[in-house]
């Protein structure tokens, strides 16, 4: 992964600083940036096939986002829709000093435009599924307030 990639670049630190490093360094910028652009379309694939229906043809088959068993609809799509996010942000941070430094290359431009477009798409999305949840909690909330709390066994 490009995390994985940073985290090792940044284990050899200070070396990394030498001329003759620097300059080899340079070329595995544009392959980190282009391995990026390559998870950023797999979130996007993921977010695009998975937010209406899930785990198609599986026991766990549903509409929506995928859920683990024990979440309810909301909380577990935004759960998911914010992993995604977390996915594509935590490379992201470590990405985006070499972003400024290729700033001029295409593969920079394409991938920092999708990055954008995707993240968007992700918070626009986690914005709906919690305004369609705030919608219902009203209801939701006088009808389960008028259950008793204990009920006597026959």
């Amino acid at each position: 992964t490009v995390f994985g990639a940073f985290k090792l670049i940044d284990s050899f630190g200070e070396l990394l600083e030498r001329d003759f490093i620097q300059s080899d360094l340079e070329a595995k910028h544009l392959h980190l940036i282009r391995q990026y652009g390559d998870d950023l379309k797999e979130v996007q694939e993921l977010f695009t096939s998975d937010r209406h229906r899930s785990c198609v043809g599986k026991m766990f088959e549903r509409d929506g986002p995928p859920v683990y068993t024990n979440m309810p609809p909301a909380a577990g799509a935004l759960a998911w829709v914010q992993g995604l996010l977390q996915r594509m942000e935590d490379p992201m941070s470590s990405l985006q000093l070499v972003m400024n430094l290729m700033a001029d290359a295409d593969e920079a431009k394409d991938v920092s435009r999708m990055y954008d477009s995707i993240r968007a798409s992700l918070l626009e999305y986690e914005a709906e599924q919690f305004g369609k949840w705030a919608a219902t909690v009203d209801g939701t909330l006088a009808e389960k307030l008028t259950l008793p709390l204990l009920l006597r066994d026959a």
